[in-house]
């Protein structure tokens, strides 16, 4: 029996990215992270970020700058990953101008909007007879029947032997939302 691995049993991240054509219209984009086993913490959400940006910048060279929302759970919301972010700038080639944090289970709705279609999608080929187990499975299924409009899948591994720094909280995080980068420091 054709079976699908829950958000539980598959590691997935969903990224909207939002951009502005040159005719003044957004357009949103969603980058599927599958991962065969992944552990939810800063160093995974610093990986994604930076494949992201790595990707986007090799496919818009003009792209200079980025902004960055999530809400605010604790593999977002910590020292590690703020403090990695300067280095995700410089492998990337783009430039993080602000991450601002929503509250709990807020901010999410594009993503949300956007799973939903993405699950329908992966309902309908599992009843077609197919298996969709490892993250892989999961790529060619968002592929399957011409692929989801506006979905990119990428199978990504996490290398956690360069995982030295453990997730540190910082005391009074919680109290703020918004975070500005300048070339003075961080505001």
């Amino acid at each position: 029996k054709p079976s699908v691995a829950s958000k539980g049993g598959r590691s997935w991240h969903m990224s909207a990215v939002i951009t502005k054509s040159t005719s003044e219209k957004f357009q949103v984009e969603c980058f599927v992270h599958l991962f065969n086993t992944c552990t939810r913490n800063s160093f995974s959400v610093a990986s994604i970020i930076e494949h992201l940006l790595k990707t986007l910048k090799a496919e818009y060279p003009i792209l200079k700058q980025a902004f960055l929302c999530s809400d605010n759970a604790g593999c977002y919301k910590n020292a590690a990953l703020l403090l990695s972010l300067p280095d995700i700038c410089a492998h990337s080639g783009v430039k993080i101008m602000r991450y601002d944090f929503s509250d709990p289970q807020a901010g999410k709705d594009v993503c949300d909007r956007k799973a939903a279609p993405m699950k329908a999608h992966i309902k309908r080929w599992v009843n077609e007879k197919h298996d969709v187990l490892p993250a892989k499975d999961m790529k060619q299924t968002i592929k399957s029947h011409e692929g989801l409009k506006g979905f990119r899948a990428a199978v990504v591994e996490v290398d956690i032997l360069k995982d030295v720094v453990k997730d540190k909280k910082i005391p009074g995080i919680s109290l703020l939302n918004n975070f500005q980068f300048i070339e003075e420091g961080r505001t």
